[in-house]
């Protein structure tokens, strides 16, 4: 559940959360309920668009954080991929606007760095850009937003998913050609 934790997580208080982190790691592993990570990404307090802490997501993916990890039916990188989709702002106007494509941007960079799956999709749910079904991966996310609105962003976000996705693929073939010849 919910503790203080949680709290200063939503609120940003980025001092108490790397101290309590540093303090014991394995809070990270042992919470039950909502990841820790998902209350960074997706504070309970505020309405969409919400405000993010780059610096606190970091903190708790240094400290062991899955991006991965289903909650619900869902991941925290999910719901990034979610959210960014539906809200990132398309026509940048202020630097409001460009602060906030910068920021979802270092955070796409970090769940990556940190083992976010380069093939997941959106969550299931309703766009809030129109009434349509989402269900797009992570290459068309970035195609549809950063690719927009800061090419040079997209080409980088692309190419780190294309990176890791081939990277998750030689894996994936390398354990086939293996498994085969431990069962043979």
């Amino acid at each position: 559940g919910d503790n203080f934790l949680t709290l200063a997580i939503q609120f940003r208080l980025l001092h108490y959360v790397q101290h309590i982190l540093r303090q014991d790691p394995e809070i990270i592993k042992i919470k039950k309920g909502q990841p820790l990570l998902e209350y960074a990404i997706a504070p309970q307090w505020k309405k969409l668009p919400r405000p993010i802490s780059v610096e606190v997501i970091k903190i708790i993916l240094e400290a062991g954080a899955d991006p991965n990890k289903l909650y619900r039916g869902s991941s925290p990188w999910q719901k990034v991929l979610e959210h960014v989709y539906a809200f990132l702002p398309t026509s940048p106007t202020t630097p409001e606007d460009e602060k906030l494509i910068n920021q979802w941007f270092n955070v796409f960079e970090l769940l990556l760095q940190h083992g976010a799956d380069p093939d997941a999709c959106c969550i299931p749910g309703q766009n809030f850009k129109s009434n349509e079904r989402l269900s797009l991966p992570a290459v068309d996310v970035v195609a549809a937003t950063f690719s927009k609105v800061a090419i040079l962003k997209g080409v980088e976000l692309n190419r780190i998913l294309t990176a890791k996705s081939r990277s998750k693929q030689k894996s994936w073939i390398q354990w086939q050609y293996l498994s085969w010849f431990t069962w043979t």
